[in-house]
Parts: C-alpha cells; sequence; structure tokens
C-alpha cells in the first residue's frame, strides 16, 4: 500500500482573473471564477495516484472548522483513504490567485502537539516492508525531533521511505537511507551550496547522494528532471505540446507519485522515470493534477537519455 503523508495541509481557496490585478486604494478586483480544493503536496501525491487508478492512504493533521469541508474535497476521489490525525487548530486556507497573474498567499498553519503527534505515530508505525511513505510538504522545525526516530524505526522496517521536503529532512535521510529523495534546483542549488547552473547541481547531488539513498531526482524549472541512481544518471527533457502552459502546481508531485506507482509495478527504471515524467508534464497542461488520459497522451513524446559527468 501506498501512504502518504502531509503535515501541513492546506485548504486551497482559488480565485481566478481575467484581467491583471490593480494594487492601490480605491481599486477593487473581482474574480470570474472562484473555487476550493484540498492541497498538500503528499495529497497531491495521491490525487494523482488516484487519477491512475492507485489506491493511497493519507495521512497528516487536520482540524477546526476547516476540517470536515476538507475531507469533503477527497471524497470525490474514490481511492484515497483519509487517515488524517485530528488536532485542534484549524486547517490553513491558502489563497491561490491564477489569471493574467499567479499570485500564492500560503498561512503558516496549526501548531502540532506532542499528544497529536503520537496518534499521528502510532498509525505511522503500523507500516510494513510491503508498504511506501511519501512524506511531502514543509514540515515544522519543533517536529524535527519527532520524525527522525519514526524514520529510524521506518527504514528499519524496510519501508520504502520517499521524501520531498525541507533541509532538515534531508539531513535526515542522509543519515537515516531512504528509497528516494526528490529536490527541486532552487532548493538544491542553496542545500548543495553552488549555482543554479544544471552541471553543477547534478555533480554536487551526485557527491551528496549517500548509497543508503537509492534514488535522487532533480527537478528543473517544473518542466524536466534528472534521475540518479547509484551507478547512472538520465535526463528527461520538456516536451513541446499544442496548448500552453496552465498550471504550475504539483509537477513535482505527479513525478513522485508516476515514479513510485512504476517502479513498484515494473523494475524499469528507464520506463518509471519515462512514466514520472509524463505525469509530470500532464499536470503542466492541466487546469488541475494529471489525468490518466494526459498522461496516457504524452506518455511516448517523452524521451530519457543517459547522461555523463
Amino acid at each position: 500500500m501506498i501512504y502518504t503523508c502531509t503535515i501541513n495541509p492546506s485548504l486551497d481557496y482559488f480565485m481566478e482573473y481575467d484581467h491583471d490585478l490593480t494594487i492601490g486604494p480605491g481599486h477593487t478586483n473581482r474574480s470570474v471564477l472562484e473555487y476550493y480544493e484540498a492541497g498538500g503536496k503528499g495529497v497531491n501525491c495521491s490525487i494523482v495516484l488516484n487519477n491512475m487508478g492507485v489506491p493511497s492512504r493519507a495521512f497528516g493533521f487536520l482540524g477546526g472548522f476547516t476540517r470536515d469541508f476538507y475531507i469533503s474535497l477527497l471524497s470525490k476521489y474514490e481511492l484515497i483513504e483519509p487517515r488524517f490525525t485530528d488536532i485542534d487548530g484549524n486547517t490553513r486556507i491558502n489563497v491561490k490567485i491564477t489569471g493574467h497573474q499567479c499570485v500564492e498567499c500560503n498561512a503558516v498553519g496549526p501548531y502540532i502537539t506532542n499528544t497529536a503527534f503520537d496518534r499521528f505515530e502510532k498509525k505511522a508505525l503500523r507500516l510494513m516492508d510491503s508498504d511506501t511513505l511519501i512524506f511531502s510538504g514543509a514540515c515544522h522545525d519543533y517536529l524535527l525531533d519527532r520524525i527522525e526516530p519514526m524514520f529510524e524505526n521506518l527504514h528499519k522496517e524496510g519501508v520504502r521511505l520517499c521524501v520531498d521536503s525541507g533541509h532538515a529532512i534531508y539531513d535526515m535521510v542522509k543519515r537515516i537511507g531512504c528509497y528516494l529523495v526528490l529536490i527541486n534546483e532552487h532548493d538544491a542549488s542553496t542545500y548543495f551550496n553552488c549555482s543554479d547552473d544544471e552541471d553543477e547541481l547534478v555533480k554536487a547531488a551526485v557527491a551528496w547522494k549517500p548509497d543508503n539513498i537509492r534514488f535522487l531526482i532533480l527537478t528543473f524549472d517544473k518542466n524536466r528532471s534528472i534521475l540518479i541512481t547509484d551507478k547512472e544518471i538520465y535526463k528527461a527533457d520538456s516536451i513541446e505540446l499544442p496548448k500552453e502552459r496552465i498550471n504550475g502546481v504539483g509537477f513535482d508531485d505527479s513525478i513522485m507519485a508516476g515514479f513510485m506507482m512504476n517502479i513498484l509495478r515494473s523494475p524499469d527504471v528507464i520506463e518509471s522515470f519515462q512514466f514520472a515524467n509524463s505525469c509530470g508534464q500532464a499536470t503542466l497542461f492541466s487546469k488541475g493534477l494529471a489525468t490518466k488520459e494526459h498522461i496516457n497522451s504524452v506518455y511516448e513524446k517523452i524521451k530519457v537519455e543517459k547522461i555523463d559527468l
């Protein structure tokens, strides 16, 4: 079973405009469309898995007046089983403004108590060596001391641990080990302390990757990526599609979901990387996250090549 974990999920409020926003006293901007989505990087992975017909269970923390509405939004995805832990605080609301301009206003989110984390940890530690845990999204610093021993236990049990999170989490799994690390170019240049030049980033990532991390994926400009294994490096470039890119949210999450879905059913790493990038590209040109139809339409166009340092 694939489990996803979003420590700080969000109720995303989308507002679409057909004009440039005007900022200043006396100006009011009126949207042409508003809608809500259940947000968070781990939840995005679950949604992409659902769209591909793969069940998953979603971990995380939900609470307050936004909790029930969040769960109701997830109910339209038949293959996502919510396993969230209840908290006293309110699940955050993030505002996403789209149109000629794209603006994101993200909230900090509620405080997670030790009691709440205890309840969550009991669920997580039931995972076995046949399970996968995708841990995605930002994590509060005050939870790191609780997460590290939990990761250690999961790794010892043989759980496939996959992370797309902050620098402290990358430090953690370098010590502990994990199945897959995904990191975007902006975080990577800061984390590896190098420029954002692609060749330099790849060299830095290869030097950083320990043997106890099986795969490392670097994503670039939300349209291409590089896979680093123990022995080889592969590159998948963006493709030209007949319509404009309309979505900047969920590219990395789609790659994570697609890679893990495929690698669990086939040992072919190149095929899994090709499929992962077809999921990412499908999301870029969809209003929401990648659907099976869009993924299948771009799969054959994705070219994967082996590269050398």
